[in-house]
């Protein structure tokens, strides 16, 4: 959770927010990610991942922990 907890604190209220913020710090640090065997060179194909990652985070994952009150948000 602290990836989120420091994604919020930074003002990051939107998935595609969330998604470049992810793409800028996974660059910083050199890491790209891999999905299903593959590494994902570009940061097109980069972004695309995140943004399909934290929209399925937005709708399916926090709401829940909004429920639990383990995040906060409008």
């Amino acid at each position: 959770m602290q990836f989120c907890d420091t994604t919020f604190q930074q003002g990051k209220k939107k998935s595609a927010e969330w998604a470049a913020y992810a793409e800028k710090k996974l660059a910083a640090q050199g890491q790209k990610i891999v999905k299903e065997g593959k590494t994902l060179e570009t940061q097109q194909e980069q972004l695309s991942e995140l943004t399909t990652q934290s929209n399925d985070f937005s709708m399916k994952q926090l709401p829940i922990l909004k429920a639990l009150q383990v995040a906060k948000g409008s």
